[in-house]
Formats: structure tokens, sequence, C-alpha cells
């Protein structure tokens, strides 16, 4: 995966507010790779590292702090839709 090229493509085409969630363990795409996303995004919030989650496994390991960030996220747009 060019991390590079994925995070030039999120600084040119992404305006929206961005989530970036990724497994600290993840082998098939580094975390370097989830980090270059994130500082290039326009509007990213705060990021989900996920400790000693991999590639597969994020939705089983990583299960309650995903969904919780994700209603986080979803709370954020909403007030920000409201204001």
């Amino acid at each position: 995966v060019d991390a590079l090229m994925n995070a030039r493509r999120v600084r040119r085409r992404v305006r929206c507010k961005t989530l970036v969630m990724h497994g600290e363990r993840d082998e098939v795409v580094p975390i370097a790779n989830g980090e270059k996303v994130w500082r290039n995004a326009r509007n990213a919030v705060e990021p989900l590292w996920l400790k000693g989650v991999g590639h597969n496994d994020i939705e089983t390991r990583g299960r309650v702090p995903v969904w919780d960030r994700l209603k986080k996220f979803l709370d954020e747009l909403k007030a920000d839709e409201e204001d």
C-alpha cells in the first residue's frame, strides 16, 4: 500500500470530517500508513489507534473501542449540524 499516495488523495479529495481508526499491530497495512492519512486529512478528528489489534481482527478485538469512538464521532457531526 502506498501510504504517501493515499495521504495525498485524502488531502486533495476529502473535505469532510474524517475519522481514522487503525490497529497498531496491523501487519498488512502498517500503522504508519494510517498515521499519514490522519495527518493529511484536512478535517481530521481525534483518531483511534487500537493497541493489540491487527488487520483482520478490528471487529472482534477492537469492537468496544471502535463502537465507542464511532458513536462519539457521529455525536460530534450531529452537534456540528445543530450549530
